[in-house]
């Protein structure tokens, strides 16, 4: 677990949650595997928090992707997530 602190007046103390979560995903041939992804969730924040300039409901995951931008509350801060190349 890791906090990471956004000093802005907009964000709540415990704004947002962003979560590794175990998935299946099925290949072309229909092979299911077991990847990690990235997830945020919203704990019903005052002012809310944005995925790619869009407000997410709160307490329900959306999945990050690659390049998606995450921001919280009225900051200006913008998070980008960039996947690591090595893994697929």
């Amino acid at each position: 677990m890791a906090d990471i602190p956004v000093d802005h007046s907009s964000c709540s103390k415990q704004h947002a949650v962003i979560q590794f979560r175990q998935v299946s995903v099925k290949n072309e041939f229909g092979d299911v595997s077991k990847v990690i992804r990235p997830y945020v969730l919203d704990l019903d924040s005052t002012n809310g928090t944005l995925l790619n300039g869009e407000k997410v409901d709160p307490r329900r995951y959306f999945e990050i992707r690659s390049e998606d931008m995450v921001q919280f509350g009225e900051s200006t801060r913008e998070y980008i997530f960039i996947k690591d190349p090595s893994v697929s």
